[in-house]
Order: C-alpha cells, then sequence, then structure tokens
C-alpha cells in the first residue's frame, strides 16, 4: 500500500512470489443488476486490468487511461464500464501480469449514476456514493452568471463577437455533457498515445536520453495523448482541426498547467509555434497524429518541422512499419497512405533525415497496435541513437 506523497491507501504492486501477477479481490454485496464499474487511481503510463466479475472477464484494458501522474493529486475516479451482478453476493476482482497503476478505490454505481470523489475510502464506504441534490435552476443562476460575467468580458475585450462567444459556450456545454454522459470516452483510442506500450516505452526512452523540453502535438482529437504529456510539467502545445473535439479537449483539460491548444489545421499550427514559441525551446518533440480525413498534411508537417527546427524527434502515428507487417497503418479512399512510400516522394526539405521503427514486434504492443514511424534528423541520429536497440531503421 502507497504512502506519503503517492497518496495513501493505494494499492500500487503486488507480488505473490510465484511470477503469477498482480490480483485483488473484493466480495461485494449488491441487488443483482447492471452496475457502472468506477476505478480511482493514479498513473503516469498505461498499465492495463482486467476486470473479472466472478472469476470471468468483462473488462479488458481498464485503468488505461494516464492521469497525468503517480502522486495523491493525481488520483482521479474514471469509469471503466459496465457490469452485471448476478447474485447478491458477487466477486469483483482486478488482475494484470506486471506492474499495475495505484488503484485506490472501487466504485460501482447505479447505471448512469456518476460517484463523487471521496476524502478516504472509510468515508466511501460509509457514504452514499451517488447523492443527487435538488435542480435549484433559479437560485442558481446568478452564481453562475458572476462566475461567467469575467470570462464574458474578457472574450469581448479580445475581439469576439456575442454570437462567437454564444457559439463558444455551446461548444462546450455539449462537450462536458458528452464527457459526464460517456467518460468511456476519455480513452480515446485505447488510452495515450494509443495505449501502446512499446511505443509509449519509446518515447519515456527517449524523453530519459535526449531531455525534451517541449512536447508538440498535432491532432489532439478528445485530448487523451494531451492529458498525458501534460503529466510531464513540460510546455505542451496542441491543435485540432475540428470543432467538437476541440471543445472536448479543452474542457477536460481545464487545471493542466502548460497547455496551449489551439482550434486550426496542424500546418497553421505548426507555423505559428515556430514564429511565436518555438526560440523558447531546443529539444521538441513533435507527435503528429492529424490524419484521418483524406487531406493528409503529414508530408508539410515534416518539411515544416525539418526546415525549422535543428534538433528534434517526430513520432508519427499510425505508420506502416516495414519490419512488421502485424500493424496496422491508415490506407485512405483517394489513394492516400501512412507509408515510406507515399511519404517520401512527397517531402521538399533538403535535409537528410532517418526513418526508424520500434524493434519490438506487434506482439510485444498493447492498445490499438498501430504503426510508429520516428524522425530525426541525419546528425541527430548518428550522435544520439546509433547505437540504440531500441529501433530499427528504413534503408
Amino acid at each position: 500500500m502507497t504512502t506519503g506523497a503517492y497518496g495513501e491507501g493505494a494499492m500500487y504492486y503486488c507480488d505473490s512470489g510465484d511470477n503469477s501477477g498482480t490480483r485483488m479481490e473484493w466480495v461485494v454485496e449488491a441487488p443483482p443488476g447492471e452496475y457502472d464499474l468506477w476505478l480511482e487511481y493514479a498513473a503516469l503510463e498505461a498499465r492495463p486490468l482486467t476486470v473479472l466479475v466472478d472469476g470471468a472477464a468483462v473488462i479488458a484494458n481498464a485503468a488505461i487511461e494516464s492521469t497525468g501522474g503517480w502522486w495523491s493529486q493525481h488520483q482521479t475516479p474514471r469509469y471503466q464500464g459496465r457490469v452485471l451482478l448476478s447474485g447478491r453476493q458477487s466477486t469483483i476482482a482486478l488482475q494484470a501480469p506486471g506492474a499495475i497503476p495505484h488503484v485506490r478505490s472501487v466504485f460501482l454505481c447505479a447505471a448512469g449514476d456518476k460517484p463523487q470523489p471521496m476524502a478516504s475510502i472509510d468515508e466511501a464506504a460509509q457514504s452514499s456514493l451517488t447523492p443527487r441534490a435538488g435542480r435549484d435552476v433559479p437560485g442558481k443562476i446568478f452564481g453562475v452568471a458572476q462566475a461567467l460575467a469575467p470570462i464574458v468580458r474578457s472574450a469581448l475585450n479580445a475581439g469576439f463577437s456575442p454570437a462567437e462567444i454564444q457559439a463558444m459556450a455551446h461548444g462546450l456545454a455539449e462537450a462536458t455533457r458528452k464527457d459526464q454522459r460517456n467518460p468511456q470516452l476519455r480513452i480515446g483510442f485505447s488510452g495515450p498515445l494509443n495505449g501502446q506500450s512499446v511505443r509509449q516505452s519509446a518515447f519515456l526512452y527517449l524523453h530519459d536520453m535526449l531531455g525534451f523540453d517541449a512536447l508538440i502535438e498535432t491532432g489532439a482529437f478528445r485530448g487523451t495523448t494531451t492529458e498525458y504529456f501534460a503529466g510531464f510539467d513540460l510546455p505542451v502545445f496542441s491543435c485540432e482541426v475540428i470543432d467538437e473535439n476541440f471543445y472536448f479537449a479543452a474542457s477536460r483539460l481545464i487545471g493542466s498547467s502548460g497547455v496551449n491548444l489551439f482550434l486550426e489545421d496542424s500546418r497553421a499550427f505548426l507555423r505559428r509555434y515556430f514564429q511565436n514559441y518555438a526560440a523558447a525551446y531546443h529539444r521538441p518533440m513533435f507527435y503528429l497524429d492529424a490524419h484521418w480525413q483524406d487531406d493528409l498534411p503529414l508530408p508539410e508537417e515534416i518539411d515544416i518541422i525539418a526546415e525549422s527546427q535543428e534538433d528534434f524527434v517526430v513520432i508519427v502515428d499510425d505508420f506502416k512499419s516495414p519490419f512488421d507487417a502485424g500493424y496496422g497503418y491508415d490506407v485512405y479512399s483517394n489513394g492516400n497512405q501512412l507509408t515510406l512510400d507515399w511519404v517520401l516522394p512527397r517531402l521538399t526539405t533538403k535535409r537528410k533525415l532517418a526513418y526508424l521503427f520500434p524493434a519490438l514486434g506487434v506482439e510485444n504492443e498493447s492498445g490499438a497496435r498501430r504503426g510508429t514511424l520516428f524522425v530525426v534528423p541525419e546528425e541527430f541520429y548518428q550522435a544520439h541513437l546509433t547505437r540504440s536497440r531500441v529501433f530499427v531503421r528504413a534503408a
């Protein structure tokens, strides 16, 4: 059980001594029926759990989403899925083959309800998990208006019209309602960096070795990876071109310090970054994931980065691996595809670049199991990565 900065009373490691992994188990007394299962935990990286009810696996890849860190302030209740309890007494277990996130509490709520974080496990055991306050809307309007007034005034002073402010408020309200109704949407494509352990390990390896001083992302989607990057206490810059996704990400990133999120095309965003922000950072990492429409900006993104930044690491999601056909990659209806054969002829940069792929095969991967391309300048590769066994280089 954890103590100190990790938070009092969270389970963070078990060792049975026979290499059978970690298993936590509870006997629950509750009326038969459907329940939403929530876990309160802290995790910087994906350490997936399997949820079992009466011995049967019912939820795979539970707790795969990063909460931004391992510490007590990162302990967050996250929805995991719906389970069916068939008897008044059921056994619920969490199981993993190795390391686990720092699990503090397990919540079972009537389907559709949302738990409130508890000050302690004892309080959780003694209190109702789903209190419902009365909707005294008229009595709350003044307080809400007071909170919104300075924000509206600031937006007007920044040059936004009342119609634009109304559209933003509507977008945020809809995104927040969607988040509350289906918190599982926060996981995105299986978690941060697609929930892929090989990709996450490669990113952490590069960060530990090179010491990134800024993290830049294109294609925030719902902010899953953006939130993960925010946990590294580095400046984070990201963009999302689809309004609905932008507002969802903006809503979930409230309270994440150091995050700058832009509603714009990835190419315009990268030009904005290099014009206004890049001078302060010398070794950034670029995670390029703005490619799920027929307009494929990846060659232009790489060109902009290569021509504007001396040292850099680029990580590209959904890219075909020439070394392992088991990794998935994107092919679009108009013939565009995330392959070296398609991308390289479309680059205009004169810099010599090195194109790397994970050395570990797809059988070691988790989550979405999509291919990952790493791009670095040739001189950077020669100086830092020629002896690395984490990557293999494409010819």
